[in-house]
């Protein structure tokens, strides 16, 4: 293969990348990526004879994150910033207990913080945050340094005070600041301020009995976009009024 065809090659693989980012970056389905690459090509760009497929998306879009991460976690490690990890517990298919596991830090030290995902990881040990710090290159000595506060829920596996993740943290890194989620402390709070209150039982059940009314029966939904194309007005659909948790 000479120059020229390495550099076609490039070109097209680039721009197919280009467009599983932007599948990614807007939340759109993997599916997506087919149409998107036959449109670019019914307007004439050359978009190469591989790689079109959605499980080659997924490939691709997971390959171009974790380039990303490291990217942004080798600058917040040379920099030095202050860490911040924010933890929730979650379960998957089979019962298995999961971490999600989210860093805030500056990424040059100066700049405003910024919150991402660092990772997702089965539930081994209560240690496995700080052990997911250190795979993605942190070390002991520079967490004594950086590590500064630890966020959750107010679950006891989270802060409890006697062999928890927060306790365990706080006894390997004694400087952090372990922190009960402040939204979570308001959705509690929000939530046993309605408990007692009737009438928002009555407009819950109200704007249901809506929902059922006008979007599980066609006749009534096909009677109601009618009204709504007449009067040249934007129906927004409520739908399950869900408690705060």
């Amino acid at each position: 293969m000479n120059a020229q065809s390495e550099q076609t090659v490039f070109q097209s693989t680039a721009q197919v990348f280009r467009t599983a980012y932007y599948v990614a970056k807007k939340n759109k389905p993997f599916t997506d990526i087919e149409s998107l690459i036959d449109l670019q090509e019914g307007n004439s760009l050359h978009m190469g004879r591989v790689l079109h497929s959605k499980t080659l998306a997924v490939d691709i879009i997971s390959h171009v994150s974790s380039q990303l991460k490291k990217k942004l976690l080798t600058k917040i490690i040379e920099s030095r910033s202050k860490i911040n990890v924010i933890v929730d517990e979650g379960t998957r298919v089979g019962q298995k207990s999961t971490l999600i596991i989210f860093l805030k830090a500056s990424v040059d030290g100066e700049a405003a913080p910024v919150s991402f995902p660092l990772d997702l990881i089965e539930l081994e040990n209560l240690c496995a945050s700080s052990d997911c710090l250190l795979k993605n290159g942190f070390t002991n000595e520079l967490l004594q340094e950086v590590f500064i506060g630890y966020c959750s829920d107010g679950a006891s596996v989270m802060l409890g005070t006697k062999s928890e993740v927060g306790k365990l943290l706080k006894d390997e890194f004694p400087d952090i600041v372990l922190w009960h989620c402040l939204n979570h402390i308001l959705e509690l709070t929000v939530g046993n301020a309605l408990d007692p209150t009737s009438g928002t039982n009555d407009m819950q059940s109200f704007l249901e009995s809506l929902d059922s009314l006008y979007n599980q029966q066609p006749k009534n939904t096909r009677e109601l976009s009618g009204c709504v194309h007449d009067l040249h007005i934007t129906l927004k659909r409520i739908g399950k009024v869900f408690t705060v948790r």
